[in-house]
């Protein structure tokens, strides 16, 4: 009787105890375990299903099946479940999906999940996680063995070493090469015998690598291998490479290099000697820069040297500018000498700029005339624009003519202005002349 009384009692209770279990776990019922039901509820049909799975994993209590979610990513053939269970596992909280992500890392063949794993894996600075993204640092997709890089880049860890250097030793230019794009990303100066022997690599493809590295990372101590492989490297490539790189960090010890290089045969090392010692901007530079715009035959290597000497600005290296002032087929780089004659303003500028004036292309004649009212003392200087304002055929110059006559602000220039107001025929240029003298006449008389 006893025995029986008791049945009945237990009886009663079991559906108290199932109704407790199904409130966390609805669909764990009958033999199921509540991590299977998790697991078979993140790709449910259902919307309150799977909702309740993902709550469940972000709780933390069923990191037990993190690396079956990414298995189940894996080998899902259908893309709505791959993106249910990459959901899944990127709820798992900490460090409890750090398992599951490295076997996606291991075993994916997709870019855009080992990528995503890397990413993950970085983020949680997991010790677990470096070897492992240290291998991507050879994979065959570019952005993977980048992100695995920048992920590594953060930790500093000593066993990413040797990962680097066994791509530095491998006999193809092409692991040499993405040993190179990791220590972009990881250089420091245990990396540097490493970086050394690739500058002096017998591949011009590394060595061109090598020379973006040490700019990357601004490795002062390769000056002189970069100096040696921009005056003697074979290939005019790696040369221009060694040179951008000597340039873009302004190393003033490579000057007597890079000016050498400006007298090189091949047209891109030139280029690239002009662009670096625009960089430099040293004024040693001025003569030999002012010597080679006089027989440099590339126009945009003529307004490169052009660049530096107005950089510089200093009086008495200005040859240069005024040989292609004066012969330059190209009016661009006229027009740009003109303009530089004016900012430098040295006496003898005034000469060439008067003939400027006399330029078969109006823009050029514009910018000798804005040039020479940078000469508020030159008589020469007012002669010169006052001719000009009276003279020439096309508005736009005598405009530039008159504005700098107003710039030299010099009450002996009304006369002349007046002159050429009173036979003017074009109406409206006639009342420019008119505002410009009612200006001067206000300041002076």
């Amino acid at each position: 009787m006893k025995l029986f009384s008791l049945l009945i009692a237990l009886l009663t209770l079991l559906p108290y105890s199932t109704a407790v279990f199904a409130v966390d776990h609805p669909v764990s019922q009958g033999s199921v375990s509540a991590e299977e039901s998790v697991f078979q509820g993140i790709v449910s049909p259902e919307d309150s299903v799977r909702h309740q799975s993902m709550s469940d994993i972000r709780t933390g209590r069923y990191s037990a099946i993190a690396v079956r979610v990414a298995e189940a990513l894996l080998n899902s053939k259908e893309s709505s479940k791959q993106e249910l269970n990459l959901q899944a596992l990127s709820a798992f909280p900490g460090d409890s999906g750090t398992e599951a992500w490295i076997t996606v890392l291991k075993k994916s063949e997709s870019f855009i999940l080992k990528q995503k794993a890397i990413e993950v894996l970085g983020g949680a600075n997991d010790r677990r996680a470096v070897v492992v993204i240290a291998g991507e640092l050879n994979s065959r997709f570019r952005s993977v063995r980048y992100a695995a890089a920048r992920a590594l880049s953060s930790g500093r860890d000593d066993r990413v070493y040797p990962f680097v250097l066994g791509l530095a030793e491998d006999k193809s230019p092409v692991k040499r090469i993405y040993a190179l794009e990791a220590l972009n990303e990881l250089y420091d100066d245990r990396f540097y015998p490493v970086l050394n022997a690739l500058l002096n690599d017998s591949n011009k493809s590394v060595r061109i690598y090598s020379a973006e590295c040490v700019r990357k990372n601004n490795v002062e101590n390769a000056f002189p291998v970069l100096r040696k492989m921009a005056s003697s490297d074979p290939d005019k490539e790696a040369r221009s490479a060694a040179i951008n790189t000597l340039g873009t960090l302004r190393d003033s010890g490579a000057l007597y290099v890079l000016l050498n290089c400006l007298d090189e045969a091949d047209r891109d090392v030139r280029y690239a000697a002009a662009e670096a010692l625009y960089s430099l901007s040293s004024s040693g530079s001025l003569s030999r820069v002012t010597n080679r715009l006089v027989k440099e035959d590339d126009s945009e290597i003529r307004y490169i040297l052009l660049g530096i000497i107005l950089k510089i600005g200093r009086p008495g290296f200005n040859s240069g500018v005024y040989h292609v002032l004066k012969n330059d087929p190209e009016f661009r780089l006229r027009e740009r000498a003109a303009y530089i004659a004016g900012e430098v303003s040295e006496a003898r500028g005034v000469y060439h700029l008067r003939d400027a004036l006399k330029d078969r292309d109006y823009r050029v004649r514009a910018e000798a005339a804005h040039s020479l009212g940078r000469f508020s003392r030159s008589e020469a200087a007012v002669s010169a624009l006052l001719e000009a304002l009276r003279d020439d055929s096309v508005r736009y110059v005598r405009s530039s003519a008159l504005f700098a006559l107003m710039d030299i602000d010099n009450k002996k220039t009304i006369p002349g202005i007046f002159e050429v107001y009173r036979t003017e025929k074009d109406p409206v240029f006639r009342m420019v002349l008119a505002e410009a003298l009612a200006s001067l006449l206000k300041k002076h008389i």
